[in-house]
């Protein structure tokens, strides 16, 4: 269900992470935005992971229910 969301915030947040450490040298201000922008991914990236992992454990409830 959210298997493209998940690759996608972790896509961006390499390139965040990245261009992070690359604008430290040039550009202060912009590594500071991008610093935040970083911040605000992997909060969004560890949430849905929460979310998946909640949804993965109702299903294995509902599996343990079974007789066999």
């Amino acid at each position: 269900m959210f298997h493209k969301s998940k690759y996608l915030f972790i896509i961006l947040a390499i390139v965040l992470q990245l261009g992070t450490i690359i604008a430290i040298f040039y550009n202060l201000s912009l590594a500071k935005k991008l610093g935040i922008a970083y911040g605000v991914v992997l909060i969004i990236l560890i949430s849905l992971f929460i979310i998946e992992r909640r949804l993965e454990k109702k299903e294995e409830i509902h599996y343990d229910d079974f007789d066999y």
